[in-house]
């Protein structure tokens, strides 16, 4: 609940967090546009007790108050036939919150929503896939390297809110390799 209650104030204040300040001038002001801040495209790999975790993610600008979308996936890991740990993917929209941008390190927040899909999944009926819907928070340092490069780690958050048979939550840590386009 106190992750809750979190993400709900740093989604308040992000307006107020991305507003930039203004000089005066004697030019007229123009409309900011879409293509005046970079893309980032983010790329993940990770592992977890043997499953691999991918991930792919991308932002619409580098400031406070951008809007992404990201896909991951944790592949299955089964040992002697028993299921150590299930294949999810998971896949949804977030808000990019820049905590520290300094010349050569980034860390943020990305809270947002996820859809997960989580695979045979023990039920009465045998095993069963789960389709789950919840608030997601990623968050993670990179270092800042030359030709709008950067490398570091994340962690990606995302809770169940309606269903029962599946965990309420999971985390998973990786290695992020991001780059503006």
């Amino acid at each position: 609940m106190k992750k809750l209650v979190l993400i709900a104030a740093l989604l308040a204040s992000s307006a107020a967090m991305a507003q930039k300040n203004k000089q005066a001038s004697s030019q007229p002001a123009t409309a900011p546009s879409y293509n005046s801040s970079p893309k980032v495209f983010s790329g993940n790999f990770g592992l977890n007790q043997g499953a691999i975790n991918l991930g792919l993610a991308m932002d619409s600008g580098a400031e406070n108050g951008a809007m992404g979308g990201s896909f991951f996936l944790q592949t299955e890991k089964e040992d002697d036939g028993v299921t150590k740990v299930y294949q999810v993917m998971t896949f949804g929209a977030h808000v990019k919150l820049n905590i520290l941008d300094q010349a050569n390190w980034v860390v943020d927040l990305r809270p947002g929503v996820n859809i997960s899909i989580v695979s045979d999944v023990p039920s009465a009926t045998g095993k069963d896939d789960k389709t789950v819907f919840g608030p997601s928070l990623r968050w993670g340092a990179a270092y800042r390297m030359a030709g709008g490069k950067q490398i570091g780690i994340e962690r990606l958050e995302v809770w169940n809110w309606f269903d029962d048979d599946v965990q309420k939550e999971d985390a998973f840590t990786s290695f992020v390799f991001r780059t503006d386009f």
